[in-house]
């Protein structure tokens, strides 16, 4: 039941509550269009984006029934939207990208952390990747 719950919020703060924000900015004609197509428009939705993958990895933190390398992975999604807030200023990103990096880093972080012969694995989520990019 719990580790149920503890799903759920992890996707209310990482999934939810971001797309949320991002509807509300739209209605209320704080951006152009839900699909963030300029820079402009993707400069709150980030920094929102990074308050709650850092709150996140924040809560995590305390939870001792989680693996470590989770609470790596929070933190490597807080970082890189961090990133991607900062080049966000000079170019336009892909933020599918950058989502779809932190499936790459996962892979080879529980690959590495969990000594596990993920090769094929993670052969695919880099052509994946690249697909997404």
């Amino acid at each position: 039941w719990q580790l149920k719950l503890r799903l759920f919020a992890v996707f209310w703060m990482t999934a939810f509550f971001p797309a949320f924000a991002v509807f509300l900015m739209a209605r209320l004609k704080l951006i152009e269009s839900m699909l963030l197509r300029t820079q402009k428009d993707r400069i709150i939705p980030f920094f929102v984006s990074m308050f709650f993958y850092w709150w996140m990895y924040y809560l995590s933190r305390n939870f001792t029934d989680q693996p470590i390398v989770l609470k790596f992975f929070y933190f490597g999604i807080f970082i890189s939207t961090a990133v991607g807030v900062f080049l966000n200023n000079y170019m336009k990103i892909s933020l599918h990208g950058i989502g779809a990096g932190g499936a790459v880093a996962a892979m080879i972080l529980f690959a590495f952390y969990y000594q596990l012969n993920l090769g094929l694995a993670i052969s695919i989520t880099v052509m994946l990747a690249g697909l997404i990019s």
